[in-house]
């Protein structure tokens, strides 16, 4: 038995515990699960935590939201369909002796432990197996085949359109015609193709009167270089930017934002190419056991410059109506509405699967094609080409960009934030209304709909009248809702990591690595996780997961009260028996403690390199700035003083 496997069964055991301590006012013995689980857990390795498990807990949430537990056939832990193990908690959901249907009174404490002990391992780091990444990226390249073709000349110095003006109606008319809509007799299908188009209609108004007004500002554009790693090669800084296409040129010019000056740039005899626009390579990185995520690894320069069209978008965004339903750079406000939408059921959930991969130029050249000078400009940084793990680079891609891109995540969130507010005007509109009038776009209803609407990137939360609506448009626009994940009926919502039952947080904590010696930063995790499980209630699995630390680290590290941001385990009554100290300066007491630290190392530059990296960081005065990129990070045991809390 592996050292993993050993002790995801030894958390697990303290977790069932756990549970039962909960309900032990209901005399819920969970023991023979615990050895049914151990059993199989023993013979089919980790993929019992890592798979079977999680798959029950997709069944659970499909039954939350039907408000009926149909069969699983063929599930492990289930007899005729239905699960066999923690029946004592399914009996506090589901009429488990009738139909399996929902119980009025259902437990949400029930919802949370359930989904905790099937869900506690999903997330360990384990390599998945070598043929989950060719899987992905056999989906990746099918993906990009079903993509309807753009208008625009994508991928070319000058942004020109092919045929008719781009518009909304066309590429969900094209998309309707391909799943034989148009041509169907049926009266709901006819219903249908009216609905959407006059629904495309409507979303193209609105994006031409909302994104049509979006600015590029040289004071807004404020590029950078990001933490991740490119797709060119550079000697000791990011700054040399090795390329620099002839497309990025068109609107970017080398000797404007590629050099801190002009007299650098007409005496530089710099090697930058200017002429080959080099692909994106296309990366696995650990996701779940279930396979990789697929990211693009951006050229240099297209990174720096994608970086500062996230901040034009940003300050668009902040001047603009969108700024009630969007936040690039915080999720609270999903979280919050997901939680009392639990209760309220008023909002539904939304989620996409490969989101960034399926959305289309198409789509985005229709929605930003009234602000026609930012296009240009997100076209310009825009890779159009991915090479693959084999060495072997795609055809131009017709998906805008490939997660990884600096302006993925922003462009995305637009997009469906437009789609979301028109179904909410739509759905709220009289049956003889004919679609969206300068009266919508013009009085407080409008703001009333973007009021109505949370969206980051693709998790989108929108009134449950028009959830139906907007699901429909996002399928025609051929995005795929992520059905699992998306809740409208029942009294589960799950949106930016918030998990919610009935106006209560059932968010499952995670164990996601075990403690290894030689990696310094597993302590910062095992700590975390710990802490994670002690604040759900979840005691015993703490105590067992600061057990799996060996004693001469575990005992170094500082117990704290509960609510303080120092590293350290969180416990009811703090007791440290390290050194002690009362800090004259500081006027406080502090404990010698184990911490872990990072030190970052930087690459050596200089020259014009190095100005041109001070102009962009723009250092304040009394920070200790050093120039250079971040080259490795090292993480090490250290023994501070720190306060006592």
């Amino acid at each position: 038995m592996s050292n993993e496997l050993a002790q995801c069964i030894n958390i697990f055991s303290s977790l069932v515990r756990d549970v039962e301590e909960m309900h032990f006012h209901l005399g819920i013995d969970l023991s023979k699960d615990l050895e049914r689980v151990t059993s199989a857990a023993k013979s089919r390795g980790l993929r019992i935590f890592l798979l079977d498990l999680p798959s029950l807990c997709k069944a659970l949430e499909r039954a939350l939201e039907s408000g009926v537990y149909f069969p699983e056939v063929g599930s492990l832990f289930s007899n005729k369909g239905y699960p066999t193990i923690f029946r004592g908690l399914y009996s506090k959901i589901f009429a488990v002796d009738l139909d399996w249907s929902i119980r009025s009174d259902a437990s949400a404490l029930c919802v949370a432990n359930l989904r905790q002990l099937f869900k506690f391992a999903k997330k360990l780091r384990i390599d998945p197996p070598a043929d989950k990444t060719q899987e992905k990226i056999l989906e990746f390249q099918q993906i990009e085949e079903d993509l309807p073709a753009p208008r625009l000349t994508w991928g070319r110095n000058i942004l020109r359109c092919r045929g008719p003006w781009p518009h909304l109606n066309d590429v969900v008319w094209r998309s309707l015609q391909q799943q034989g809509l148009t041509r169907s007799v049926r009266s709901e299908d006819k219903e249908l193709v009216s609905n959407l188009m006059r629904f495309s209609t409507n979303i193209q108004i609105l994006a031409d009167h909302i994104l049509g007004k979006f600015l590029f500002r040289k004071e807004w554009f404020k590029p950078k270089h990001g933490p991740g790693a490119v797709s060119d090669s550079w000697n000791d800084s990011k700054y040399e930017f090795p390329t620099w296409s002839e497309r990025l040129e068109h609107h970017f010019p080398l000797s404007d934002w590629g050099l801190p000056s002009w007299q650098i740039w007409s005496e530089s005899n710099d090697e930058t190419d200017t002429s080959n626009d080099i692909p994106a390579r296309l990366i696995g990185v650990p996701k779940d056991y279930s396979g990789p995520r697929l990211i693009a690894s951006e050229p240099t320069s297209s990174q720096f410059v994608q970086q500062g069209l996230l901040s034009v978008l940003r300050k668009n965004v902040r001047e603009s109506i969108l700024h009630h339903c969007v936040d690039f750079q915080s999720q609270e406000h999903s979280r919050d509405l997901a939680l009392r939408a639990s209760w309220s059921r008023d909002h539904s959930t939304i989620d996409l699967s490969s989101a960034s991969d399926r959305l289309s130029c198409a789509v985005v050249e229709c929605l930003f094609r009234g602000s026609y000078p930012l296009l240009e400009k997100l076209n310009s940084a825009r890779t159009t080409r991915v090479l693959y793990p084999d060495g072997s680079i795609s055809g131009e891609l017709k998906k805008f960009a490939a997660q990884g891109a600096a302006f993925t995540f922003p462009v995305q969130t637009l997009v469906y934030a437009i789609i979301c507010i028109g179904g909410c005007l739509q759905s709220g509109e009289s049956e003889a209304s004919t679609g969206i009038g300068d009266s919508h776009l013009r009085s407080g209803y409008l703001l009333d709909s973007v009021k109505e609407v949370r969206v980051f990137g693709d998790d989108m939360i929108v009134p449950t009248r028009a959830y139906s609506l907007i699901v429909r448009m996002l399928e025609a626009l051929h995005l795929k809702v992520n059905f699992d994940k998306s809740f409208s009926k029942g009294y589960f919502r799950e949106s930016c990591g918030m998990d919610a039952y009935a106006g209560i947080d059932v968010t499952p904590a995670s164990y996601l690595e075990p403690f290894n010696e030689k990696k310094p930063t597993s302590l910062v995790s095992v700590v975390e996780s710990a802490n994670n499980f002690y604040s759900r209630g979840y005691k015993r699995t703490s105590t067992t997961l600061q057990e799996t630390i060996p004693r001469k680290y575990r005992d170094n590290v500082l117990r704290k009260g509960v609510g303080s941001t120092m590293f350290g385990f969180t416990v009811d009554l703090p007791v440290n028996s390290g050194k002690t100290r009362y800090n004259t300066a500081y006027q406080r007491s502090e404990m010698q403690c184990l911490v872990v630290e990072a030190k970052p190392s930087k690459s050596a530059i200089h020259g014009h390199h190095r100005l041109h990296q001070w102009f962009i960081e723009k250092p304040l005065p009394e920070s200790v700035w050093k120039s250079g990129e971040v080259i490795g990070v090292s993480a090490r045991y250290r023994r501070r003083w720190v306060p006592i809390i």
